[in-house]
């Protein structure tokens, strides 16, 4: 989302300014102080306006060159607009974020809930006169995540393949699956006893090229968040409920809570200590990668 924003905000740019002559980036975590205070205060080439985007520049170390760009705020002519990119959460105690905030006009991009998630997969195929179905819909999120950028870019993809509504064969088919959405098969798999398919999906987790060592950090995720779940059940019903208490989206409860009622406690702390075990013997070279992790399904 914060992406789509500086390209909105890029694209209103240059359609005033005649292109992209009077665009400036700069990286603020190894910013320049005179590099900045010169695009800054610069006027504009055969234009009105100049844009400036600044990216990361709360994750500089050098606390007095920040003091020093919040000094120049105050001498930004009118014609520049000075964007502040930030991809981690800033430090709001510093006195330059505190100077931004007044001056400015700041705008955080939280991760949606599952309901405002449902809401833009269908705007972005609304815009191109597309619907899709629900249980299209479900899968599509089941495949790729809470993950906007991939998201996007699987949207894309549907666009491109289909006319006029997106069916569950179609996801199906077009969709590529992200780690945790392999590794969502694989629990299935393994939840439902098959230890077949289990070994199937573990095959084309491999074939993504992702570090095993990333692949079991995923399976620890999705175990801790199948036994969250299987707790609240004993407090709660409803999704929204549980996804409260484990501070999760009621997306992620609504994946998991099968899994949380299939397995059992003694299941889950199986799973856990085999998963320990084989992380060990993997990261002392006690067992190679890929074997390591045919054999925890294995073991599962």
């Amino acid at each position: 989302m914060l992406r789509q924003k500086v390209k909105e905000i890029e694209g209103r740019h240059k359609a005033a300014a005649g292109g992209d002559l009077n665009l400036q980036k700069i990286d603020g975590e190894n910013i320049n102080f005179e590099e900045f205070a010169g695009a800054a205060q610069a006027v504009p080439l055969l234009a009105t306006s100049r844009l400036i985007e600044v990216s990361n520049i709360f994750q500089n170390k050098d606390r007095a060159t920040l003091e020093r760009v919040k000094a120049v705020l105050d001498k930004i002519p009118p014609s520049t607009v000075i964007v502040f990119i930030e991809t981690n959460t800033p430090d709001k105690r510093l006195g330059l974020f505190k100077a931004l905030n007044i001056k400015g006009h700041a705008v955080e991009f939280k991760n949606l809930s599952s309901v405002e998630l449902d809401r833009f997969i269908k705007d972005e195929f609304d815009k191109n006169s597309i619907s899709i179905d629900t249980d299209a819909l479900v899968a599509l999120k089941e495949y790729v995540g809470e993950d906007l950028w991939q998201l996007s870019s699987e949207i894309e993809k549907l666009i491109n393949f289909c006319t006029k509504k997106v069916s569950l064969s179609d996801v199906e088919e077009v969709v590529t699956k992200n780690v945790t959405g392999n590794v969502f098969d694989l629990i299935d798999s393994i939840a439902s006893g098959n230890k077949r398919d289990a070994l199937v999906a573990m095959q084309k987790i491999l074939l993504t090229g992702e570090p095993v060592l990333k692949v079991m950090s995923v399976i620890n995720y999705q175990l801790r968040v199948i036994a969250q779940i299987k707790s609240a059940l004993e407090q709660a019903s409803n999704n929204y409920q549980i996804a409260k208490i484990c501070s999760i989206s009621p997306f992620q409860v609504m994946k998991n809570q099968k899994f949380a009622k299939a397995l059992t406690w003694e299941n889950i702390s199986h799973s856990y200590e085999t998963l320990v075990f084989f992380d060990e013997s993997i990261k002392s070279g006690k067992i190679k990668d890929e074997e390591g992790l045919k054999e925890l399904v294995i073991s599962l």
